[in-house]
């Protein structure tokens, strides 16, 4: 009788032991758990890496350039509307969207036209022949950030415009515009693991000042 009660104690001791143990690993597991999920909270609110602002810099000033040449194309009554229609959607593709605007002027005065039908009017201007040239291309602020995250910077250049009939200049002007841009974040996933990219764009191009040829 007295072996009886001892076996059973010690049953008892021991089931109490196991459930000790058992509370004892799920509390760490708890703590674990909850240590990873708030350092997987805290990781998502920290800052995204800042950008390498010269290298933006250098493609923002890049994709300007770019933007020229197609406006050279389009504007050259020597190429074929297929062509110039392929240059009108290479340069659209520089924009942040097709609401990003072109200012235009002249001596009615200026316009604003939305990208994609700034650059068809432009395959249209009632010309034989048709100059358009971009120089002194440059940034007059670097690039910055925004309240969004995103960075923001303008490019400054002239646009020297002359349109031809009957072989003489009938129409000519210099323009310093200025050109928004824009670096903006996107997630790209490779492998399972998503990064954070970066890609600049330009944006609202403006007119500063422009000078009439006489």
């Amino acid at each position: 009788m007295l072996n009886m009660y001892y076996v059973h104690k010690l049953k008892r001791v021991s089931l109490f032991l196991i459930c000790l143990f058992v509370f004892a690993v799920s509390s760490v597991w708890a703590q674990n758990e909850t240590a990873l999920q708030t350092a997987a909270a805290n990781e998502s609110r920290l800052p995204p890496p800042e950008i390498d602002a010269e290298l933006y810099s250098k493609k923002a000033l890049s994709k300007t350039e770019d933007l020229g040449t197609y406006l050279a194309v389009i504007s050259d009554r020597n190429n074929s509307l297929g062509e110039a229609n392929k240059a009108v959607e290479s340069a659209v593709k520089l924009f942040i969207d097709e609401n990003a605007e072109f200012e235009v002027s002249g001596r009615d005065g200026r316009n604003r036209y939305k990208v994609r039908s700034y650059l068809n009017r432009l395959k249209l201007l009632n010309y034989d022949k048709i100059e358009i040239s971009w120089t002194d291309i440059s940034y007059v602020s670097d690039l910055k950030k925004g309240i969004d995250g995103n960075y923001y910077g303008v490019i400054t250049l002239q646009q020297r415009f002359k349109g031809y009939k009957d072989n003489r200049v009938v129409y000519g002007d210099l323009t310093e515009k200025n050109i928004e841009v824009k670096v903006v974040a996107y997630q790209k996933e490779t492998d399972g693991v998503k990064q954070q990219k970066w890609d600049v764009f330009l944006s609202d191009v403006g007119v500063v000042v422009t000078r009439f040829d006489q």
